[in-house]
């Protein structure tokens, strides 16, 4: 009984936060989900919608600072890793490079295997001058690519590899 209180009343919070983000007040929805997180603490989905929510509203302070709980209090979300680096490259023109890098980072070390992640910290690597590392990346993507069976829906098209390797020695 002690716990099923706060659950249930988190998830009536929640809830109508998503009320409020279907009715376009993201500003309130950001108050509801930081309510229904206040309830449930240890459920960190509740301040992830509070950052998308914030996001949504213009306050990336408020955003990063939601995802920040999200990832304190579940740091195995891959998702909240990406939208974290994805929101500091959004808010100005030269991004915390080496903050986005901690994201992808720990995304690919939940994750490994997954290339379009590691493709998209390659093009970033690139785009911040990091050569070494962005030909490192798309490699290991490349080399994962491989090992996907050639009927893998996951597995990059020839075009797509072609372009990569391509990229790869230019890099070089």
């Amino acid at each position: 009984m002690l716990l099923v209180t706060p659950v249930v009343r988190g998830e009536a919070i929640a809830g109508w936060g998503d009320d409020e983000m279907r009715a376009r007040r993201p500003a309130e929805a950001t108050r509801l989900y930081a309510d229904a997180y206040a309830a449930v603490p240890w459920d960190a989905e509740y301040a992830f919608r509070a950052a998308k929510a914030a996001m949504t509203s213009g306050n990336p302070d408020a955003a990063k600072a939601w995802l920040d709980r999200a990832i304190a209090t579940d740091p195995t979300a891959v998702e909240y890793y990406l939208t974290r680096a994805s929101l500091e490259l959004s808010r100005t023109p030269s991004p915390d490079a080496e903050g986005v890098r901690r994201d992808y980072t720990a995304a690919l070390t939940l994750n490994p295997n997954d290339i379009r992640v590691r493709l998209a910290y390659a093009d970033l690597l690139t785009r911040f001058g990091m050569r070494q590392e962005a030909r490192e990346q798309y490699r290991v993507a490349m080399e994962k690519n491989e090992q996907y069976d050639v009927t893998e829906p996951k597995r990059l098209p020839k075009a797509e590899v072609e372009r990569i390797k391509g990229i790869i020695r230019s890099l070089e």
